[in-house]
């Protein structure tokens, strides 16, 4: 299953998206991006609980940076 996963993550970084073209992404977004896939990869060969506490957390941190966000944007302080 892990090797499976790294096989999608690297299909998925390498841009083989159905023939479209992507669009040429930073060295800084790509090593970012990177990161995450290994993380995720990491949290899926320790188990499902694992990948499950991952998944939970970043989805509550994606909620609580959306809801500051919104907030900041209120007051002009964001774009």
């Amino acid at each position: 299953m892990v090797l499976s996963l790294v096989y999608l993550a690297l299909l998925k970084s390498e841009g083989l998206n159905g023939g479209r073209v992507s669009r040429e992404r930073s060295l800084r977004s790509q090593l970012y991006r990177d990161a995450r896939i290994m993380g995720n990869v990491q949290a899926a060969a320790k188990g499902p609980g694992a990948y499950a506490k991952r998944y939970v957390r970043r989805k509550s941190y994606a909620k609580t940076n959306a809801a500051t966000r919104a907030i900041l944007r209120s007051l002009g302080l964001s774009r």
